[in-house]
């Protein structure tokens, strides 16, 4: 999400703009907000680090909320969610983490462009907040672990070119 809202979200405060503050209200959050995850992805081909950062998640890991904001001329739909790489990308850390599936949620606030009193479109929020709950299944954990390992190999490659 924006930073302001970030922001607010973490700190339990308000912008005092109305379409905002209403926005921040009916936000879900667990216990850890944007909290950066190393951890290290168990391969058949090596171990992986990677670095998760999910918006908000439950102290045990077993649960994260991912916020998203945009044009609902361009709308997040339940398929749009189950499919995003990003979600299945949490979802592969967390699970490495705790060894469970964890229950994962995106919230998009949604925004609309509108022409301000400068005469400047931007985008403003709506006040409303559409969440779509996903799951992953051991099948999408494992694919997403090998696309990890490809994308680590051709790092090492990369890294070798440029050392030589």
């Amino acid at each position: 999400m924006g930073k302001e809202l970030a922001d607010c979200l973490e700190n339990g405060t308000e912008t005092g703009i109305p379409e905002k503050d209403i926005v921040i209200f009916q936000i879900p959050q667990y216990e850890i907000h944007d909290k950066s995850i190393e951890l290290t992805v168990k391969s058949g081909k090596g171990d992986i680090p990677i670095l998760i950062k999910p918006d908000s998640t439950r102290s045990d890991y077993r649960a994260f909320y991912e916020y998203k904001q945009g044009d609902i001329k361009y709308p997040w739909t339940q398929k749009k969610v189950d499919n995003d790489d990003q979600m299945t990308f949490y979802s592969t850390g967390l699970y490495e983490i705790t060894g469970y599936m964890p229950e994962s949620e995106l919230i998009w606030a949604v925004t609309e462009k509108r022409i301000d009193p400068d005469g400047i479109e931007r985008p403003h929020y709506t006040g409303e907040i559409r969440r779509f709950k996903t799951k992953r299944t051991l099948s999408q954990i494992l694919k997403m672990k090998v696309r990890m390992s490809k994308a680590w190999k051709e790092i090492g490659k990369m890294m070798e070119e440029e050392i030589l």
